[in-house]
């Protein structure tokens, strides 16, 4: 009778999942690790619309400048002269003119006025450009990446800026070809600078982003 009972009893546990009389496995202690990948945009904007391959056209441009925010507003504020974060940021040019080889080409920049998002402005901010020799783009990929780099090429001019005004008015060239070809070439701007003295600083707006942008104008004539 003793060992019906018993029986019983062990056939009930199984079907509930576990029979009794056998102990529960004893785990480990256990900890987590999180793991994250996350993938940031480029760098790099290429047109709207992509250019006719035969024509002269800019490929690739900077997204974005950033100056940082950690600059302090006030008459005890220092004058600014602050480069811009990050790694290289390339203007590309392009140059499929079939007639290219007698044909010249120019690249200016322009800044406009730097404002808040109620249009106060640094009425003297400025910018400084120093220029490093042209490259031959050779790829179809965001141009600071090694697979687009190609040789130096001597033959395109770059200029330095000094002192650009964000005015939205002033134009400067900081590139140019006299005699070109049937080319893609990547001008480095990243080492740009920018410049604000302290009466502008004095009257900045704590607290608030001065935004502007820069144009870059790409012209078949020197």
């Amino acid at each position: 009778m003793k060992k019906k009972i018993i029986k019983g009893l062990i056939t009930t546990s199984l079907v509930g999942g576990m029979a009794v009389g056998m102990a529960p496995f004893a785990s480990a202690d256990s900890l987590d690790t999180d793991t994250t990948v996350g993938f940031k945009t480029d760098t790099h904007v290429p047109p709207v619309v992509p250019p006719n391959p035969d024509a002269l056209a800019l490929r690739w441009a900077p997204k974005k400048f950033d100056f940082a925010n950690t600059h302090e507003a006030g008459s005890a504020g220092p004058a600014i002269s602050q480069k811009a974060a990050g790694g290289e940021r390339y203007v590309t040019v392009q140059d499929g003119r079939s007639t290219a080889a007698s044909d010249e080409w120019k690249l200016t920049m322009k800044a406009s006025e730097l404002k808040t998002s109620a249009t106060k402005k640094l009425t003297n901010a400025t910018y400084t450009l120093v220029d490093k020799d042209a490259i031959e783009y050779l790829s179809t990929s965001s141009p600071e990446l090694a697979a687009s780099k190609g040789s130096v090429d001597a033959t395109i001019v770059t200029d330095p800026v000094t002192n650009l005004p964000a005015d939205g008015a002033t134009e400067v060239k900081i590139a140019s070809a006299a005699t070109s070809a049937q080319k893609n070439w990547s001008i480095q701007v990243d080492d740009l600078t920018l410049k604000v003295p302290t009466t502008d600083v004095a009257a900045a707006v704590a607290g608030e982003n001065y935004n502007g942008t820069i144009t870059w104008t790409l012209s078949d004539t020197i």
